[in-house]
């Protein structure tokens, strides 16, 4: 191979090229630069209270983006210099190339900055880097020409000054990599407790609040399922109350969440697919917080786990994705292109930078290691991703009670097993159940991690542990799969079992019951306040001297308009001790008799026999809506009342009782929340999701 004109032959094969990739890999570093400031300041939707990334992305990014760059230069400048026809403009054509990557790569990040990272099919739209690469190889090869002509080659001054850059390059490099090492080692410490409580006074009672993302009440082995799923979960339900007919608030991850915490319906607290939790109200770790608690909130979801998504008001300590490294890569061009595709085809079909069970509780253990000189009361919250799918745990669980491939795994998961393709089979049936199973009882072992270490410390006897989920999940029982898209039973049902001082031993309750009410169940079993905790809480069901009316007969649960985007018509539900009744925005209205029809298979809305029955639980759901506490900030959830020609609510929300919506008695639903005055410091915010925002939104909850 003949060498440029003035450089060595050696030079030529491997050092020219070389210190080429120089000046790529600064260029690397400032397209770092700019992926890492899109990341940390701009939020993917205009409705987040924050961005995602932590401050480890500008050490991440940039070094990321060095490495690639500098590579990628070192391989172009090799490959011009091994073409002979290509040899004596290597540099024009390499620096074309290395601005053609650059304009790609700012074209990208601006674009993937603003989709879901919890989406494993992101990168469909390759417009806008492809128009990226031409502008930016259009700029370099015509500067490169215009440099050429006035006697300046990139390759050779590339060599020329290549010491000088590349210990430039190196000390860069190593102050990136020292800021990702920092990261790392702080990301595992926990700030002691501070304010302990005043010497003599009593502590109050230290409060636990478990979540369990997708987990149905009839895959718990306490539940009566027919395989050993969860037996730490079922030795805690031995010690405490278990509530066979516990309702969720909605069938996904965000509402139902923001409804555990403020005590709220979805169209109170406002909380949606494109908009957060975000109201002048206060929730559960505000609360406790204010009344001298420690509070800590532990969140592996990763998509509404999010700080920016509102569920982390009130917490000193709230460990998300935001101090995860792999979180962090997965929200970077490199991490969305190569990791993520690597990940899903020779790994495991879910998003690599996903946080394990034992990874959430290896956390809580740090920090509660962290208060163990701390006199103060707590308040913790845990929410376990598992058994969300995609169906893998880790080996063993990802064997215990059957194994799900890879491309099944695919399929089901979301975004591709809402309305699967093609039917499946009895043997795929199989193998997804099982694979959820897994799932579970790999949650159920972290969780036992948790309760023994509660079992062993010295509070133990003033400790209440609440353990729930946020919704369940459907296996095709209503012709889809997942969760976030129906009201039936299977997405509704969850577990909820509560154990600590006061609370009866093995105790089975039958009435329906919301986890909504847990927001006023710790209110009193914290503060003592009674009014008008008493007549909402759970407790009142273990109450001997309770007497259930029509107010404690029924459970509401809606589902926002916001997933009409995905297909999905908006959607409310009222669950009675005998009766579910379902109304559609589409003016489709269901009726079952669960009790007996568990699946809820049979119709019963049309049958002659069952019409008085039928208005009889419409009229009450719509009393117990009209009846909510306002100012009501989402109203567009209650737009599956309104039928062609009459709206709810300009002609019922708004209006004297009707005989179809006659007075509710017993409290108004969130008058718990009313207790307390609205947080004026959390002014309402102006949230306008724009045609864009919507289109874009796919959540992965």
């Amino acid at each position: 191979m003949k060498p440029l004109p003035g450089v060595h032959s050696d030079n030529s094969r491997f050092l020219l090229p070389a210190r080429g990739a120089i000046v790529p890999a600064l260029l690397g570093v400032m397209a770092g630069l700019w992926e890492a400031s899109l990341l940390y300041f701009r939020p993917r939707l205009s409705t987040l209270h924050a961005a995602e990334a932590g401050w480890v992305i500008w050490f991440l990014a940039p070094l990321v983006n060095a490495l690639l760059f500098g590579l990628l230069g070192y391989l172009v400048a090799r490959a011009f210099l091994w073409v002979k026809p290509l040899r004596n403009s290597a540099g024009v054509l390499a620096f074309g190339c290395m601005t053609g990557l650059l304009g790609a790569h700012a074209a990208w990040t601006y674009s993937l900055s603003r989709e879901w990272v919890g989406n494993l099919t992101a990168i469909e739209d390759w417009t806008d880097p492809i128009q990226g690469l031409v502008v930016g190889l259009a700029a370099g090869l015509t500067l490169g020409r215009i440099a050429e002509r006035r006697g300046y080659n990139w390759l050779h001054a590339a060599a020329r000054t290549g010491p000088i850059w590349t210990k430039a390059l190196v000390v860069l490099t190593l102050l990136l990599a020292l800021g990702v090492g920092a990261h790392s080692i702080r990301s595992q410490a926990y700030a002691p407790a501070r304010n302990p409580v005043p010497p003599g006074s009593k502590k109050k009672p230290n409060i636990v609040l478990i979540t369990l993302d997708a987990a149905r009440a009839d895959h718990f082995s306490s539940y009566g399922y027919h395989r050993p799923t969860t037996p730490n979960i079922d030795r805690l339900a031995a010690r405490g109350a278990l509530f066979e007919n516990a309702i969720a608030p909605s069938s996904w991850t965000l509402p139902s969440h923001a409804s555990i915490m403020s005590g709220l319906l979805p169209h109170q607290h406002g909380a949606d697919e494109g908009l957060p939790a975000s109201m002048p109200v206060w929730n559960i770790a505000e609360i406790l917080k204010d009344r001298g608690y420690e509070t800590a909130g532990f969140n592996s979801n990763t998509l509404y786990g999010q700080a920016a998504w509102g569920l982390s008001a009130g917490f000193e300590t709230y460990d998300d994705y935001r101090g995860s490294l792999n979180y962090n890569l997965a929200l970077t061009v490199a991490g969305r292109t190569l990791v993520q595709p690597v990940y899903e085809r020779f790994v495991r079909y879910d998003v690599f930078c996903r946080r394990s069970a034992q990874d959430l509780s290896d956390s809580v253990l740090r920090w509660k290691g962290s208060r163990s000189r701390s006199t103060k009361p707590f308040f913790l919250f845990v929410h376990f991703f598992e058994p969300h799918d995609t169906y893998l745990p880790p080996a063993p669980y990802d064997r215990r009670f059957g194994r799900m491939s890879n491309a099944l795994a695919r399929r089901v998961s979301f975004g591709h097993g809402i309305a699967p393709e093609r039917p499946f089979t009895a043997d795929e049936e199989r193998d997804i159940i099982a694979a959820y199973d897994n799932g579970l009882a790999y949650a159920d072992e972290q969780i036992g991690r948790l309760l023994r270490s509660i079992d062993e410390s010295p509070d133990k006897d003033n400790t209440t542990i609440i353990i729930t989920s946020d919704h369940g999940e459907a296996f095709g029982e209503h012709g889809s799969y997942g969760h976030g898209w129906t009201l039936y039973r299977e997405l509704l049902h969850v577990p909820l079992i509560i154990a600590g001082p006061g609370i009866p031993s093995a105790l089975r309750i039958s009435h329906v019951a919301s986890t909504r009410e847990i927001f006023p169940t710790v209110m009193e079993l914290t503060l003592g306040e009674r009014f008008p905790f008493n007549r909402s809480t759970l407790r009142r069901h273990w109450n001997p001297a309770f007497l259930p009316d029509a107010y404690d007969k029924g459970v509401t649960s809606e589902l926002s308009s916001g997933f009409q985007t995905l297909g999905k018509p908006p959607a409310i539900s009222l669950v009675t001790s005998e009766w579910h009744y379902i109304h559609h925005a589409t003016g489709r209205q269901e009726l079952y008799r669960w009790p007996s029809d568990p699946g809820e298979k049979v119709d019963l809305s049309t049958q002659a026999e069952f019409q008085e029955v039928f208005h009889k639980v419409q009229g009450q759901l719509i009393a117990r809506v009209r009846n909510s506490v306002r100012p009501w900030s989402a109203p567009h959830y209650l737009q599956a009342l309104d039928q062609p020609g009459f709206s709810f609510l300009r002609e019922l929300a708004f209006a004297p009782s009707t005989d179809l919506a006659p007075s509710t008695p017993g409290p108004r639903v969130g008058m718990s929340q009313a207790f307390f005055p609205r947080d004026t410091s959390k002014s309402p915010e102006k949230r306008i999701r724009s045609e864009e925002d919507l289109l874009r939104t796919l959540p992965y909850h």
